[in-house]
């Protein structure tokens, strides 16, 4: 799933339950729930242009929807919102950072990244569909009753 729509799942979270100690163990399985279901993505290194666009709108959306959480939402949507995709910061340095920048060879992958991989048997580009609607729902719901 994208990071835009665990940030939006993840700040909803924070909205209906109010609790941070709640918050944040339901925001952070909430991503591997939503890893489960169909979405877009292709596995590293097969990216074409379409893929490159969708993670460069993805990375705008999300942090544009952080800024504005962060400066005119309650907090705990904000920790909802981080917590929904703090997962994936694993994957930012793996892929990002160590092995691009640093130009280091693909590693042995951690147990940790091998199982959020594992979960992700529905992740194709035809969850490309799915994401949009997963977008529009919750993007809806946030601004109708969160914000």
């Amino acid at each position: 799933m994208t990071g835009t729509n665990h940030a939006l799942t993840g700040a909803l979270i924070g909205f209906s339950l109010g609790n941070p100690i709640l918050v944040a163990p339901v925001a952070f399985a909430s991503h591997f729930l939503l890893d489960t279901l169909p979405h877009f993505g292709e596995k590293f290194g097969k990216r074409k242009l379409l893929s490159k666009s969708i993670w460069l709108i993805d990375a705008v959306l999300l942090g544009s929807f952080l800024v504005f959480l962060l400066l005119n939402a309650h907090w705990i949507m904000l920790l909802g919102a981080v917590v929904a995709i703090s997962p994936d910061f694993a994957w930012v340095y793996r892929f990002v950072i160590a092995e691009k920048c640093g130009r280091l060879a693909p590693g042995p992958t951690h147990v940790f990244n091998q199982f959020h991989a594992g979960i992700q048997k529905l992740e194709t580009r035809k969850g490309l569909i799915a994401e949009i609607l997963w977008f529009a729902v919750f993007f809806y719901l946030n601004r109708e009753f969160a914000l």
